[in-house]
């Protein structure tokens, strides 16, 4: 019965890490740009929003974001 039991928690473990890995990866996006060096500072690089299939009307409502990162690495 202690088998069953321990067998039965592994399972629901299981679903539930399966699921919320899934759920966490159909929620979040990452987006690449690659901007020329030659770029003049306050430029254009692209329209986040239509890239996205985002309604723009709906980017305030979604509590929308941009986090930009510098990378250590030079490429």
């Amino acid at each position: 019965m202690l088998l069953n039991a321990s067998c039965y928690n592994a399972t629901i473990l299981l679903t539930f890490s399966f699921l919320f890995s899934w759920l966490c990866h159909s929620v979040s996006a990452q987006l690449h740009y690659s901007i020329p060096e030659e770029m003049r500072k306050g430029s254009v690089i692209a329209n986040i929003a239509k890239d996205l299939g985002l309604d723009i009307k709906q980017l305030s409502l979604r509590k929308f974001r941009i986090v930009s990162r510098l990378s250590d690495n030079q490429h």
